[in-house]
């Protein structure tokens, strides 16, 4: 895959790029640690507090982004609480924690943001789950209470996610899944204890597979997950298996248009293969301008023109056209001896047994196996008159 980079020198604020979203008017939007980024496909906007307009956002740090049904766009903030932009007015309004105030969001530490199908609005922080009545401005608090079993497994939500049946699903950072019962306001959890239980209870992404199932993204591998009986599929990484998953620290989880499932890992990311089973690796590379930037991929995002976009930690956007896939490209990698000898090739000719004969400045002549996409490599050697 070929990969155009979006980086500071393009406008960027800055280079970790923790959540992507395009909203109605075809923005996109990038949260960083240092700004909100508004995206024409040209220019960016960048919003930052002033702290002589209290009608600016108020923190530098996002951390989660979400477009409601009316068309606000809602940030979450690493310090700043919850704020809520209008387009129209071009302002931010900002909800916070106040100690004296129960109903009040229950930590300015937002981690997810989520509407359900019901109308709920529901906001993940590091003091718990709440649901947010909008008209009022009050904030139900859904806190652990280790004598209650019902009750949310951890205070640290991580990510919320509502399935195609209705349920919402909350993970957690060490107390892994949970599933919520509107008609008793009860939690199921999930543990995937004793199987590595610190990695593998930090959920980190949650996606739907089919009705029944989910993939769970975990800091311990990537887990298939059956709503219905329980039963787990895992993937780890394994050093003897080159198509297993790239890393055992799953940080992203999309599936695109065309029902491919994109695997963000801390040592890059990973295309499934259901057929196999098996993993596709994409990584940085010196060698190759058009590789990924950064291996650490935060978040991966579909706008609705079938771009992909991943955020990285640290070397800003990463930027794919998914129509890129009707050719396959071939070219010289550094210490991979079955790669083209040469990015100039001059004369290719196509034989009747369906080899492709290329040949390559300064590389010789290289024969190229369509089938199983190895080339066989014919240099001049002096010691050798044939």
């Amino acid at each position: 895959l070929r990969f155009e980079k979006i980086s500071l020198e393009d406008g960027l604020s800055q280079s970790v790029a923790y959540t992507i979203l395009q909203d109605k008017l075809g923005f996109l939007w990038i949260g960083t640690q240092d700004g909100l980024n508004r995206y024409d496909g040209h220019n960016f906007t960048i919003f930052r507090p002033d702290p002589d307009d209290p009608s600016t956002i108020n923190d530098r740090w996002i951390s989660s982004l979400y477009e409601d049904k009316q068309g606000y766009l809602w940030i979450g903030t690493h310090f700043g609480g919850l704020n809520r932009y209008d387009p129209e007015s071009g302002t931010f309004t900002h909800f916070l924690n106040d100690p004296d105030n129960p109903k009040s969001l229950a930590s300015n530490r937002v981690s997810a943001i989520l509407e359900d199908s019901h109308g709920d609005f529901w906001i993940g922080t590091n003091n718990g789950l709440d649901r947010f009545n909008r008209e009022n401005g009050e904030f139900e608090h859904f806190q652990n209470d280790p004598d209650l079993p019902t009750s949310i497994s951890n205070n640290n939500i991580t990510v919320l996610y509502e399935d195609s049946r209705g349920f919402l699903w909350v993970g957690t950072s060490g107390g892994g899944l949970n599933r919520f019962n509107p008609l008793t306001s009860t939690f199921t959890s999930y543990r995937f204890s004793p199987w590595d239980a610190i990695g593998r209870n930090y959920v980190s992404a949650i996606l739907e597979d089919t009705p029944e199932s989910l993939w769970v993204a975990t800091h311990g591998g990537l887990v298939l997950f059956n709503t219905e009986n329980g039963v787990l599929v895992r993937y780890e990484h394994s050093e003897n298996i080159p198509a297993s998953l790239a890393d055992n620290v799953v940080l992203s989880l999309y599936k695109d248009k065309s029902n491919t499932l994109w695997v963000g890992t801390r040592s890059g990311l990973d295309l499934y293969q259901p057929e196999t089973r098996n993993f596709v690796h994409y990584r940085h590379s010196g060698s190759n301008p058009t590789s990924l930037s950064n291996d650490n991929i935060l978040t991966i995002y579909e706008d609705s023109g079938g771009i992909l976009w991943f955020g990285t930690s640290g070397s800003g956007l990463n930027k794919y056209n998914s129509q890129q896939r009707k050719f396959t490209y071939y070219r010289t990698e550094e210490g991979n001896p079955n790669s083209l000898s040469s990015n100039v090739i001059f004369p290719i000719y196509a034989d009747d047994n369906g080899m492709i004969w290329i040949g390559a400045e300064g590389g010789g002549l290289d024969r190229l196996d369509p089938a199983l996409g190895e080339f066989t490599h014919y240099k001049h050697d002096p010691e050798n008159p044939g």
